[in-house]
């Protein structure tokens, strides 16, 4: 109706006002089941921006849209929804902001940070749209869907949809994060389709967007096992770490033991390439 829309215009030019970054959804599907957008487009930037933008406060209407049927609110926990949302740009194919983000992903980890916060941060907005990625890409398209219509929010919500503990899915993803794409295990289990984390060169060469001309995998710490060394880390429900374990210079294979909480005999397998 003219109120409605009049409504709307006001909040728009008030976000405008405000030189709001990026765009933004106005939430008016609770109360009068519309619904705009707004985003900042600037003409001499790529018209890809403005168009991950909307793809992205697209999923978030979208999402809303089913969360107030299926709960009564409008939306899901926020490190889920943006995931969602930083995702439905990675699938519609708008490189530039994507391939960033992978970028950091794949360079960021072993740092003492978890790998996928349930506390929301947008410094780990990577860590969100990759989960998000990696459960499309091994539970099919109907995935985001399903997490928009369950009922559920956040970690109950992915037990929910995918029929698995929450811990197991985040242990398979921690390892399709290091061996996907390298051709060690075939399977949508432990592999991403929707981005190669070895290559990319097109998209890359396209946006010259970060550092490289390809994706080399995740950045793995290197740990020389000819000596003694000793690593200690903290890692809570939701981390992992990544360490590339060379053969000493005896040419021996090496067995190595870790401390998962106090059990000392814990083995790592380690499995030599040439």
């Amino acid at each position: 109706d003219r109120a409605g829309r009049e409504e709307i215009a006001a909040r728009v030019d008030r976000l405008t006002e405000l030189g709001v970054e990026g765009g933004v959804y106005c939430d008016t599907i609770r109360n009068r089941g519309i619904e705009s957008f707004y985003a900042n487009w600037v003409p001499t930037d790529p018209i890809d921006r403005p168009l991950a933008t909307l793809a992205h406060e697209h999923q978030h209407v979208i999402n809303a849209g089913h969360h107030v049927t299926s709960r009564g609110d409008i939306g899901d926990e926020r490190w889920l929804n943006e995931g969602l949302s930083y995702a439905a740009e990675a699938l519609h194919g708008y490189w530039g902001g994507t391939l960033q983000r992978v970028w950091q992903f794949l360079s960021g980890q072993n740092g003492g940070l978890s790998l996928l916060p349930l506390d929301y941060s947008g410094s780990f907005d990577d860590r969100y749209m990759m989960f998000m990625l990696y459960l499309w890409d091994r539970f099919g398209p109907l995935v985001f869907l399903n997490l928009g219509q369950s009922g559920q929010a956040g970690v109950r919500n992915v037990e929910g949809v995918t029929g698995l503990p929450f811990e197991e899915v985040l242990r398979d993803w921690f390892i399709a994060a290091a061996v996907s794409n390298r051709g060690l295990i075939e399977g949508v289990r432990y592999n991403y389709r929707s981005v190669d984390l070895h290559g990319m060169e097109e998209q890359i060469a396209a946006c010259s967007c970060v550092p490289g001309a390809r994706f080399q995998g995740m950045t793995l710490e290197r740990l020389h096992l000819d000596a003694t060394f000793n690593v200690t880390r903290t890692l809570d429900r939701a981390d992992a770490d990544y360490y590339r374990l060379p053969t000493g210079a005896d040419g021996r294979a090496h067995d190595v033991f870790f401390d998962a909480f106090g059990r000392m005999t814990v083995r790592m397998a380690i499995v030599r390439s040439r």
